[in-house]
């Protein structure tokens, strides 16, 4: 009961039911005593026609009975006889059904008493009887007797019980004119039997006439339960969904209360006044959903803006801590060469000293020259690397000017040779291999110095981490490139470290010599000519990098 309360379409439809029922009701009502006048009238209208049919009957057996006696009465009046008259009477009596008995009177006191003409009367027995009369007038005489033929009204009777009465217990009747029936709550119609004193009633009793009536009361009942439940269910339905947008605005508001402001409510084509209120809601969520989700970007973009500042703040205190470790990491990459060549150059110093004083003791062996010259040389070089290294990874100089200058004319087999003579200027114990599959006039188009570059840094590393025994350079094409691929045998690089070998200062051992930059830079020199550097991760047994380069 309670949720019934609650719901405003069950209200509705109980107040529609509540003011609908009395009009049904009533209406119901005004049909069902209407339909009691037209059962009666429907019953008065076939009764009658039963009636006018029965009585058309009676007349027709009574005609008959008039013609039997008409047409045989010229026969009687030429043939007057005694004789002649009885076999004449037989014959209509024998040949006429409807004809209960004939007879002549010819006697005066037996003239005198029957009158020409139709008439009911009651027998000895009590029989009612209808008798027709016709003087006889031999040879056109005066009357010398009278013919008369009846008719049993019991034969007759069975005539009538012939016809289909309009209820099972109707009955006819048998009255004088200007008599009539005791009705007693009955339905009676009369009908006047011509040229006779009597009516013929036909009565029928208003309780079997109005018994379908009574029944249909127990239907009425039904149909008006049934009636006032249909009223309710209809009405509730038409409610229901006239009020449902209230339901669905009811939901939708909720959801915005509990902050889906995003929730769209659907326009309404109703011009009703809960169609504009819909389409209100509707142009209120997407006001306020305009209004939130511009706060929701402008914080959104505050907190992103929050996080790259977060992230900027991470990086430069990650680039401070980068270039601490990268001063100090250049100091003593570059301390260290420097310590060097100062420790060979006092040493040298000594030695000249020393011959000019001509202490013979103290000067030093040709070969042991040859050493101190080759380590500060290969110290040199290494200094100079270094620099070199440090100017690539600039932002700005030649290296950023050369990055669209890809016009030099480049011979593939030449370039690479020239490198593996660089290497063996530097590494005279090192083994290299070259093979090529390009002929020797195969050119390339691309800049001369970042591939110099890119490869020197390459047989680099290789000749200076691997055994130095087993290092190949090898050259091929394929549909759109020259691959120039180096190949070392020695401990390669972990897996851990296949993700970083190409950023800046990352380095396999931090004992190691060097500053990190060259991979990444030699990777830098591949994709400013147009290709890339890879490290082939299926080759295990060191270190292959291979060089693509655009034709």
């Amino acid at each position: 009961m309670n949720r019934i309360r609650r719901q405003l379409s069950a209200k509705l439809s109980i107040g529609i039911t509540l003011t609908a029922a009395p009009i049904f009701v009533l209406a119901l009502g005004i049909l069902f005593l209407y339909s009691r006048s037209l059962i009666l009238q429907e019953t008065e209208k076939h009764a009658t026609n039963v009636l006018h049919t029965t009585t058309q009957r009676v007349k027709s057996n009574m005609s008959l009975v008039e013609n039997a006696v008409n047409s045989n009465s010229w026969l009687m009046e030429e043939n007057f006889r005694a004789d002649s008259l009885r076999s004449i009477c037989r014959r209509i009596a024998s040949l006429n059904r409807t004809v209960n008995s004939c007879q002549i009177h010819t006697d005066s006191v037996g003239i005198a008493q029957i009158r020409q003409g139709s008439a009911f009367g009651i027998t000895a027995e009590g029989d009612t009887v209808f008798t027709y009369s016709k003087a006889l007038r031999p040879n056109g005489g005066p009357v010398k007797g009278v013919v008369t033929a009846s008719l049993s009204f019991q034969k007759l009777a069975k005539v009538i019980s012939e016809t289909e009465l309009p209820t099972p217990n109707s009955y006819f009747q048998l009255i004088r004119k200007g008599e009539r029936c005791e009705e007693n709550g009955n339905l009676v119609i009369y009908n006047t039997l011509e040229d006779t004193e009597w009516n013929l009633a036909l009565v029928c009793p208003k309780e079997e006439i109005l018994k379908s009536y009574h029944q249909l009361l127990y239907w009425a009942t039904g149909l008006l339960i049934v009636g006032l439940l249909l009223i309710l269910q209809i009405s509730y339905i038409v409610t229901k969904n006239t009020v449902k947008p209230l339901s669905q605005l009811l939901v939708l508001s909720k959801k915005i209360v509990d902050g889906h402001y995003d929730e769209a409510i659907p326009q309404s084509s109703r011009q009703d006044v809960i169609g504009r209120l819909q389409n209100s809601f509707a142009v209120m969520q997407q006001s306020l959903n305009e209004y939130v989700s511009s706060i929701r970007k402008t914080a959104e973009e505050t907190q992103e803006h929050n996080k790259e500042l977060a992230q900027a703040m991470i990086l430069a205190e990650d680039a401070v801590q980068k270039k601490a470790l990268f001063i100090q990491n250049v100091s003593h990459q570059m301390r260290t060469p420097l310590n060097i060549v100062m420790g060979f150059a006092d040493v040298l110093g000594d030695s000249i000293q020393a011959q000019q004083d001509g202490e013979v003791q103290r000067q030093l062996q040709q070969e042991e020259l040859t050493d101190i010259t080759d380590t500060m040389t290969h110290n040199a070089i290494h200094l100079n690397r270094m620099v070199q290294m440090l100017s690539d990874s600039s932002e700005y100089g030649t290296s950023h000017e050369l990055f669209t200058e890809r016009n030099d004319q480049v011979v593939c087999n030449t370039i690479a040779q020239e490198c593996i003579d660089y290497a063996r200027e530097r590494f005279p114990k090192v083994t290299i291999q070259f093979e090529s599959e390009l002929p020797d006039n195969a050119v390339l188009h691309t800049n001369h110095l970042f591939l110099m570059r890119t490869l020197r840094e390459l047989l680099f590393n290789a000749a200076k981490y691997s055994d130095g025994q087993h290092i190949i350079l090898r050259i091929y094409e394929t549909v759109s490139t020259i691959c120039y691929t180096v190949e070392d045998t020695g401990p390669g690089i972990g897996n851990e470290l296949h993700v970083l070998i190409f950023k800046p200062f990352t380095k396999v051992n931090d004992l190691s010599e060097g500053l990190g930059l060259g991979l990444p830079l030699a990777k830098r020199h591949a994709q400013s000519l147009g290709g890339d550097l890879i490290y082939d991760e299926s080759y295990h047994d060191g270190c292959r990098f291979i060089l693509q380069i655009p034709k």
